[in-house]
């Protein structure tokens, strides 16, 4: 078995280092991204993780009592999907790269600790149920040690009913360690507990939705490079309504807008929605006396305008439901992306990979949003020092083995097609941010941003009723919450 990871080790450094040779030159011609040339991979595989050859962090153990074994397994509930596999174990007999370096992982954290990895698959949306019937259970056989959620699971019930664990009462975890996300630990803290947490544990699905740029229509066009613009600080709303500004094409012959036809933007109305997100605009914040409800107000009106301007520009196809098929098929200058990355190997044409455009080139940074990835430790925990320990291990052995792993070799060689949009995915991932209303949500209203997308559907942009019919009553749903949720 170590002869076939051995294998495969040896297989990334000779595609990491045909990266080297010819990224370099990618990245110094920016205006020149779009002209078809491929970069595949990432920088050199040594076997050192970007901590080592910095000479930062290099004991990624250091929270932990190295003393200590744990007898038996560490078990894992989390959802049963043919996409976005978080790789909590290896499937030998698949034998990616991935899953080579969460074999790494889990073998150096069982070794240390002297436990065993173990998942339990459910259907995404049984979870929640599962973790409320382990909890009245008590039996050993039906404990878990941890649960990871899929991307769209709604976790307010949890934090009424004392069903998760508080993470800053856990053994060994050190929540400031970079392992785990910051913006998380701020957004999940309520009352002085943090109940939901992020770390490089689930780092492959951690995701997030993005721009993508058709470069060979754009070359076709001759229009500005996507990512001079992101690197100028000039990738905005406007430029893009400019972009996008008369590529319409009748192809078909029909008269009127269909699926056959070219267009300047490709999107589905919640990938519209999200550029409140994005624009730095939050439906919800959670303060030290409660839930910060941001629905109304002139900066949003303005917000709500621009989105419903570029969802009914002539050049926008709206999909009714999310298929990607007018981008995929070479009919869209840009599209809004929000499934599974693996998905896009497929594609046939070299496109850029982007972060959403500013509200003005008044907003200081971009902004990434990010879903996917939340973690809990149920209350049927048996040993919340022993999970602790086993948690901080495997987290800190994802920093070292899996993220790495992950851009540079399954991204990097199989979806990003040049060494710029490697560099976009970067600065996503250094801008992320978690939202707490996309889990977090009493009214229905805010985790799909439905709020906002009964609006765009039908051309509105009275923002003031929107907040009239249904605003008042989501606010009241999350002070209802805010109340039943136990603090220190």
């Amino acid at each position: 078995m170590r002869k076939k990871h051995l294998i495969y080790r040896m297989i990334a450094a000779f595609l990491l280092v045909l990266f080297a040779v010819f990224a370099l030159p990618a990245c110094g011609d920016k205006e020149g991204a779009g002209d078809g040339t491929d970069a595949t991979s990432g920088g050199p595989d040594t076997g050192e993780t970007q901590a080592d050859v910095t000479g930062e962090n290099t004991d990624v153990y250091r929270n932990i009592d190295r003393t200590k074994k744990y007898d038996g397994s560490f078990r894992v509930l989390s959802y049963d999907a043919k996409t976005w596999n978080i790789y909590l174990t290896a499937d030998t007999n698949r034998g990616t790269l991935l899953d080579d370096a969460a074999f790494r992982r889990n073998s150096e954290v069982e070794e240390l600790l002297g436990v065993t990895v173990e998942t339990v698959l459910f259907p995404s949306g049984d979870l929640i149920a599962r973790i409320q019937s382990a909890n009245a259970s008590g039996a050993p056989e039906d404990s878990y040690d941890l649960v990871c959620f899929w991307a769209t699971t709604n976790i307010a019930s949890l934090l009424t009913t004392g069903a998760v664990e508080d993470w800053r009462s856990l053994g060994s975890v050190n929540l400031s360690e970079p392992w785990y996300n910051q913006s998380a630990n701020e957004a999940f803290l309520f009352r002085g507990r943090q109940y939901i947490a992020v770390s490089d544990l689930t780092y492959p699905v951690q995701q997030h939705f993005r721009f993508l740029c058709n470069l060979e229509m754009l070359s076709e066009l001759r229009l500005k490079s996507p990512y001079a613009l992101v690197d100028s600080g000039d990738w905005t709303a406007d430029e893009l309504l400019a972009l996008t500004k008369d590529v319409y094409t009748d192809l078909d012959g029909s008269g009127t807008k269909t699926d056959l036809d070219r267009y300047g933007l490709a999107i589905t109305v919640n990938g519209t929605s999200r550029f409140i997100n994005n624009w730095g605009q939050s439906p919800v914040k959670v303060s030290d006396d409660g839930f910060l409800i941001n629905l109304s107000g002139d900066l949003l009106q303005g917000m709500v305008e621009k989105m419903n301007e570029i969802q009914t520009a002539p050049d926008t196809w709206t999909y009714p439901n999310v298929d990607y098929t007018v981008f995929n098929s070479g009919r869209a200058l840009f599209e809004v992306y929000s499934s599974d990355p693996d998905n896009l190997r497929d594609i046939s044409f070299n496109y850029a990979y982007l972060p959403y455009p500013k509200y003005s080139k008044d907003q200081e940074n971009y902004i990434t949003v990010t879903h996917g990835g939340i973690m809990a430790v149920p209350c049927c925990c048996a040993d919340l020092d022993r999970s602790g320990a086993i948690i901080e291990a495997l987290s800190a052995a994802s920093y070292k083995y899996l993220t790495e792993a992950f851009v540079e070799t399954y991204f990097t060689s199989r979806i990003l097609r040049d060494a710029d949009s490697v560099r976009m995915y970067r600065l996503m991932r250094d801008t992320a941010f978690f939202d707490v209303s996309r889990y977090v949500d009493p009214s229905g209203k805010l985790s799909g941003l439905s709020y906002y997308t009964s609006m765009l559907k039908n051309g509105r942009t009275d923002l003031e009723r929107q907040y009239t019919s249904e605003g008042l009553a989501i606010v009241k749903n999350y002070q209802a919450l805010w109340e039943g949720i136990k603090g220190d």
